[in-house]
């Protein structure tokens, strides 16, 4: 009876969400789209920021929906359509083309629940970066894997950043931390107006339960 009070409430919360509040900011954002249109500067300038803000806090709460919905990282969804439908949605929210390169092979009904949701938040602070910094016009998503390990590449053809500012800024920090947590390793190679490249190395050791036990 408890689980099953969970289970209904976490469905209450998850309609609204979907329902009340993005609801709500989808009505905003079109009214901020409206005024937009005004041949006024001043005016114009003023709404851009906004619309990128709200269309951000869009994605969260529908993120937070659908993870209170269903969930998406247990072992009976395949983890490679969820990380797929992440880029896709992020691909309808901007102009970046994404190219994905997904190893089916990779068993990830061995990889913990918690470890896959550390996982999707360094792809999703990834992506985030990209959308907020990069100015990219071309994203390459890879996940394969070796005998030892898994490895997760995104790969951006932006304008870069300087290699001393690489883990300065909270996003990139909080990457770092997640990556630590579920023992990998994460890289990034930058080069001003060449692009930035993230690598996720996690070792099949710590990274597969069974062969953790």
């Amino acid at each position: 009876k408890i689980e099953q009070g969970k289970h209904l409430e976490k469905k209450r919360l998850s309609r609204e969400l979907h329902d009340g509040i993005l609801g709500k900011l989808s009505g905003i954002r079109l009214n901020l789209f409206v005024l937009n249109k005004k041949k006024d500067s001043a005016t114009i300038e003023k709404c851009l920021p906004y619309i990128k803000d709200l269309q951000e806090v869009e994605k969260e709460i529908r993120a937070m929906s659908h993870n209170l919905s269903e969930d998406v990282f247990s072992d009976q969804v395949n983890f490679n359509k969820v990380i797929h439908n992440l880029f896709q949605e992020t691909g309808s929210f901007s102009n970046v083309h994404f190219s994905i390169h997904m190893d089916e092979l990779i068993d990830w009904t061995r990889v913990s629940t918690i470890n896959k949701i550390e996982i999707y938040r360094i792809l999703q602070e990834g992506l985030n970066n990209i959308g907020k910094h990069a100015k990219a016009n071309n994203v390459i998503v890879r996940m394969v894997q070796d005998e030892n390990q898994i490895i997760i590449e995104l790969i951006d053809d932006g304008r870069g950043m300087k290699t001393e500012s690489k883990f300065k800024g909270i996003g990139l920090k909080n990457m770092k931390e997640r990556a630590n947590t579920i023992k990998g390793t994460l890289h990034i190679e930058s080069q001003k107006n060449k692009g930035t490249s993230l690598q996720l190395l996690l070792p099949k050791k710590y990274i597969f339960e069974s062969e953790n036990s």
